[in-house]
């Protein structure tokens, strides 16, 4: 890919076939798997954590991929296995080269969009049901397959450097799935994950953002500012009903909420 480094020839026993487009800070790479892992594919995606971490770090976020994984659900990514190459933190996944509901590969009915952002939704709910808040859901989070979309593996700035804060580890254009709630410094669970997931919605049937106001070039404050501000923005070009879910999704109260992500899966696929 132009502007990206070239990709390594292998990390640990997987041989890398290409570079994959950037996601935030981290690296995504096409590769091999090796055999000691008895996969019945031949490619998958390995990431690679910005930066270099200490082992107890490593240790951290082993444990919490761990968690991730053990839950199970074909509504959330598998991953496979996890490691550390010259200090820098990888773990591998499955392939879906369907692409995102971002950046899909080819495009997406309505009726697809629903139905991916229900399957993510009961993808959320498995883990909510498991201990685990998400707290990275958005369009890019959402990997399309031939018969179900999953949700890809969870945010991980709970391990954040010395002198980072949720809001300036995320990327400027990943604010607006942002329950304003953990900006105030709350818990993420159930209701800030219900929140992104219908802003997913808004942005993946509109293409258009909540907060019209929000660009990279603006910076973080500016779009803080006004995520705090005021409510987000739902198009009056959605069907009533689309834009009813997801006006109850974001409700300034989480009570006013759907209960559960699998209670808004079920509204969604009602629609």
């Amino acid at each position: 890919m132009t502007g990206q480094p070239p990709a390594p020839a292998r990390i640990a026993d997987y041989d890398v076939v290409e570079t994959l487009p950037r996601q935030g800070s981290e690296t995504y790479l096409l590769a091999r798997p090796p055999a000691r892992l008895g996969l019945l594919t031949d490619r998958v995606v390995i990431k690679v954590m910005d930066g270099r971490h200490e082992v107890d770090r490593f240790h951290r976020i082993a444990e919490e991929l761990r968690r991730f994984a053990f839950v199970g659900s074909q509504h959330l990514v598998m991953l496979y296995d996890a490691g550390s190459d010259d200090g820098h933190l990888w773990y591998s996944m499955e392939h879906r080269p369907m692409g995102t509901l971002a950046e899909p590969v080819g495009q997406l009915t309505p009726q697809q969009c629903l139905s991916a952002v229900a399957d993510a939704a009961r993808g959320a709910h498995a883990l909510h049901e498991a201990g685990i808040a998400h707290r990275d859901i958005r369009p890019g989070t959402v990997l399309l397959g031939a018969s179900h979309a999953a949700l890809a593996d969870p945010d991980l700035t709970r391990f954040l450097s010395h002198g980072q804060t949720v809001t300036s580890a995320a990327p400027v254009s990943d604010l607006e799935y942002l329950d304003p709630a953990l900006i105030r410094g709350e818990t993420p669970g159930r209701p800030s994950d219900v929140w992104a997931l219908g802003l997913t919605l808004h942005r993946t049937l509109t293409g258009l953002s909540a907060y019209p106001e929000i660009s990279p070039e603006a910076g973080t404050l500016p779009a803080v500012r006004r995520i705090l501000s005021g409510g987000p923005e739902i198009s009056t070009h959605l069907d009533t009903a689309v834009a009813e879910v997801i006006r109850s999704c974001v409700a300034p109260d989480p009570s006013d909420r759907p209960s559960t992500a699998l209670a808004l899966a079920e509204e969604i696929e009602a629609l």
